[in-house]
């Protein structure tokens, strides 16, 4: 409840959560509609991009996040755009998908990276 009780401004995150959401769609979805899908290669750039803005914009504002951007603004791109734009289960069904194929090295690797 003390999340809430800060009044993020919940409509703005879902927004931003469906637009990173829709940015990673329009990079996996033709990816995998041209049948170059071997390797969950789609979700893995999401992931690895995601995660180095995720890494910047922690660096640039982090917990300062108050004094450099709201904590509002910060909750918005943090859980609303970046956590709409990469996928965690998507990332661990394709993880099994990978093992239950076989190809526990692909896992391996994709895990790893």
């Amino acid at each position: 409840m003390k999340y809430l009780a800060r009044r993020e401004p919940l409509p703005a995150i879902a927004a931003a959560g469906a637009a990173g959401g829709g940015l990673r769609a329009a990079i996996s979805v033709p990816w995998v509609a041209s049948g170059g899908v071997a390797f969950p290669w789609p979700t893995l750039a999401v992931n690895v991009l995601g995660s180095l803005l995720i890494g910047l914009w922690w660096g640039r504002f982090g917990n300062r996040a108050a004094a450099l951007a709201s904590p509002q603004r910060h909750a918005v791109v943090m859980s609303g755009f970046l956590g709409g734009f990469t996928t965690f289960s998507a990332f661990g069904a394709e993880t099994w998908l990978l093992l239950t194929e076989g190809r526990s090295a692909e896992a391996a690797a994709y895990v790893g990276v």
